[in-house]
């Protein structure tokens, strides 16, 4: 099957741009539908047959076209929800299917009283204390919300998905498979969620009941440590410097839209890009991850964690590619530092879609976003939408229905799409390792880190303020302008870049140090010192006052300290120049 799009090519540019071109029309619909008829029979869970399956036949593609690849074996904690209950204990006798959440508490047949409690009400400063030992029914969760319920010893927590699903999410903060002092973080309370029809009938239920009611609650989760494999295919480059592309392969049921559809799209890549492996300036590695949705990105992390120097000396950018071939995406959202400049991805969406680009958005810490410690200069992943449907909160979770449902299957995926969504994919990966010298702005990232600067400078007090922060990164920019007007030859070299733009990803986009991995919790840029100051500006006590304080401090800190590092490699490096 041979579907066609029509391509807005303008070969006139240059060459490159025309073979880089060319590329896309090489790309087979059949391939890769193939590959998702295949993965729309098998539940992908890390470890498990269908998943070393799925690994297996991977593997067995890639050798089929030749391109050089293995499987990597790890071992990985890994949490996979069964199912569970919740049962009404009074006539007559009743229950609703849920499903508990990945790292929940497991329990069976445990009794707890059910009270229906406002998210809103909590946010607002309700206390949780008269909620000991109970059941808490709420219409949606936060990483806050869990919190404040394990610290007033609250017994479970039932949210609502906001459709009429049975849907799976997670609970926890752990990034990857946890050292020893961060495994004490997990869920020490069952949390499941139910679909949203039952849940507004259990509201009823409730309100009929004087608002409380007895339940039985069963949450079936399988906690324990397995052995899971990963494919990672190597195309060689004429230099070192290599492009990572990743995305995972493990999933809820068949999963076809996450993630089936972006791993055919993988494997097509890494067969069209061999067949070009003489004109690669830089090499291409990808990496199909397990552990993603049953283990919080534990095979992105792993992989980070035991190639760190491969990583850090020699990857150059990132692309993660997940949730792709959606049927109904008819708009593409472009997350990214912006360190590839607005342009970059604002043209391919243009070329792709036919229509304008949103506004950009910052990379959002999820989805295996693993690999900030490496100091990589360009991390993109692109975000396929409904445009009817599509709410602006910077794609914190997709508009589809079916995301972690048994709905995900076959039907799902429109082959006019998941070849759109290879055209663009590839088309950014063969830029980046076939087009010469990256092309870093770095005043597109400066302009991102100024707005994230001020929003965090009006929510401080007068009392406290980081400005400077403000004047460490406006002399890494003046620095970088003078290097800019001499034309330095140093900019377009990638270990420089590397150093650079790939600190400062680094100190702009994480609060961790660079050999250990945030917290599984969304974030964007300045993530603790934002979160800090919100804290601050909400704050109740003087303890919350006080931790908030702590946390700026520190992040302030960590800020100057870093750019300064950049601020005098810069100096240094144009002592020694022409410059």
């Amino acid at each position: 099957m041979r579907i066609n799009i029509t391509l807005s090519f303008q070969r006139n540019k240059n060459s490159m741009n025309g073979c880089i071109n060319d590329l896309i029309n090489e790309i087979s619909t059949d391939n890769m539908m193939k590959t998702l008829k295949v993965f729309s029979k098998l539940h992908r869970y890390s470890g498990s047959e269908h998943g070393e399956t799925s690994a297996r036949y991977i593997l067995d593609k890639l050798h089929e076209y030749g391109v050089e690849a293995e499987l990597e074996r790890y071992e990985l904690y890994r949490s996979l929800p069964t199912g569970g209950t919740l049962s009404l204990c009074a006539a007559p006798a009743s229950y609703f299917e849920i499903m508990p959440a990945v790292f929940s508490l497991p329990v069976e047949n445990r009794r707890f009283e059910l009270v229906y409690v406002d998210v809103e009400a909590i946010n607002a400063g309700l206390s949780l204390s008269n909620y000991s030992g109970k059941a808490i029914l709420v219409d949606h969760n936060t990483k806050e919300l869990v919190e404040r319920a394990e610290a007033a010893n609250v017994g479970a927590i039932i949210s609502l998905w906001k459709h009429n699903h049975i849907h799976h999410s997670t609970i926890g903060t752990n990034w990857g498979t946890p050292g020893i002092r961060d495994a004490a973080r997990y869920a020490k309370i069952p949390f499941a969620e139910m679909s949203r029809q039952d849940g507004e009938e259990l509201k009823r239920i409730l309100k009929g009941n004087g608002g409380q009611i007895m339940i039985e609650l069963t949450c079936a989760v399988n906690r324990s440590v397995v052995t899971s494999s990963m494919p990672v295919a190597r195309i060689s480059g004429r230099s070192n410097a290599f492009i990572l592309i990743t995305g995972h392969y493990d999933s809820w049921y068949e999963g076809i839209t996450d993630n089936a559809a972006a791993n055919a799209i993988m494997v097509e890549m890494a067969r069209v890009l061999s067949l070009h492996q003489s004109e690669l300036d830089r090499g291409v590695v990808f990496g199909w991850w397990s552990g993603h949705s049953d283990a919080r990105y534990a095979g992105s992390t792993w992989f980070c964690d035991n190639h760190w120097q491969e990583l850090y000396e020699n990857c150059v950018a990132h692309l993660n590619i997940d949730i792709a071939g959606c049927k109904g995406s008819d708009m593409i959202v472009a997350r990214s530092t912006l360190m590839e400049g607005r342009e970059f991805c604002g043209d391919l969406i243009r070329e792709f879609t036919h229509k304008e680009p949103v506004t950009h958005f910052p990379m959002y810490h999820a989805a295996d976003q693993s690999f900030w410690g490496a100091d990589i200069p360009i991390n993109i992943m692109y975000c396929y939408e409904q445009s009817n449907g599509f709410v602006n909160n910077m794609c914190a979770m997709p508009s589809f229905d079916w995301w972690h449902t048994p709905a995900d299957g076959f039907d799902k995926a429109d082959p006019a799409i998941v070849l759109r969504d290879c055209s663009i994919n590839l088309k950014t990966a063969a830029m980046l390792a076939m087009n010469g010298p990256l092309k870093i702005d770095y005043d597109a990232f400066f302009m991102e880190t100024e707005a994230w600067l001020l929003k965090v400078e009006t929510i401080l007090p007068n009392d406290i303020d980081v400005r400077q922060v403000r004047e460490c990164y406006e002399n890494v920019k003046r620095l970088l302008h003078a290097l800019e007007d001499a034309h330095s030859a140093a900019l377009r070299s990638d270990s420089f870049t590397k150093r650079v733009a790939g600190g400062l990803n680094r100190i702009t986009y994480t609060y961790a140090d660079r050999y250990e991995h945030d917290d599984a919790v969304p974030s964007m840029v300045f993530p603790l010192l934002y979160e800090a100051a919100c804290k601050l500006r909400d704050a109740s006590t003087p303890q919350d006052v006080l931790f908030a304080k702590t946390d700026i401090v520190r992040q302030r800190n960590r800020l100057v300290g870093e750019l300064n590092d950049i601020k005098r490699y810069l100096e240094g490096f144009i002592m020694n120049s022409d410059c």
